[in-house]
């Protein structure tokens, strides 16, 4: 005699349901599973109906089956599971457009805050655009370059007369010295500053 043993899966196949109307069958206790956590398709046939409440139909005629929410019947002939399966990868893909839309509104938030806090610096003087900070950084070497080559064209008479090596060395750190202590590189840079935006009004 072919056993008529089934999981959860093939008996809401077998029933044309829902396989959570069938787990919620087992856990209300209309439907129960054997020991080897099976179900006995005709047992649990006849409990279910047993268990189920019923429109009562007028004499003579067969009641018809109860369409109530805890049978999740369905009128098609196609496969409930699949159809459970296909809603859930639809809220699944949902779920992941719906993630995708806030972390973009979120990095959109982001860059909008730093650019707001980077025009706020630069309008405070603690930073430069990028394109400006080029010609400033050049004419600062240059300032810097300048000074040094004209070192020599200064000491050089002096030190052409001295033969003491240690003398020699003091005159040149002490007019290297002088020069770069001089030299202001932060207002050259206002100042070059000050000729770009004047120039772009």
């Amino acid at each position: 005699m072919m056993s008529s043993e089934m999981s959860l899966r093939a008996y809401a196949r077998h029933r044309g349901v829902a396989l959570s109307a069938v787990q919620k069958a087992i856990r209300t206790n209309r439907i129960k599973m054997n020991r080897n956590g099976k179900i006995d398709a005709a047992i649990a046939d006849r409990d279910w109906m047993n268990n189920t409440d019923v429109f009562k139909a007028p004499p003579g005629k067969s009641a018809p089956p109860a369409a109530t929410d805890d049978d999740d019947l369905f009128s098609t002939g196609a496969d409930p599971l699949a159809t459970d399966t296909e809603d859930e990868q639809e809220e699944s893909e949902d779920d992941k457009i719906n993630r995708a839309q806030r972390q973009a509104r979120l990095e959109i938030a982001q860059i909008r805050v730093e650019k707001e806090r980077l025009e706020l610096q630069i309008q405070k003087g603690q930073m430069i655009p990028l394109a400006e900070a080029g010609p400033l950084a050049f004419t600062a070497f240059r300032m810097v370059r300048d000074a040094i080559l004209n070192v020599p064209g200064r000491v050089m008479d002096e030190l052409a007369a001295e033969t003491d090596p240690i003398k020699i060395e003091n005159r040149l750190m002490a007019e290297l010295t002088r020069v770069f202590g001089s030299i202001d590189i932060a207002a050259a840079m206002r100042g070059q500053l000050e000729d770009v935006n004047d120039g772009g009004n």
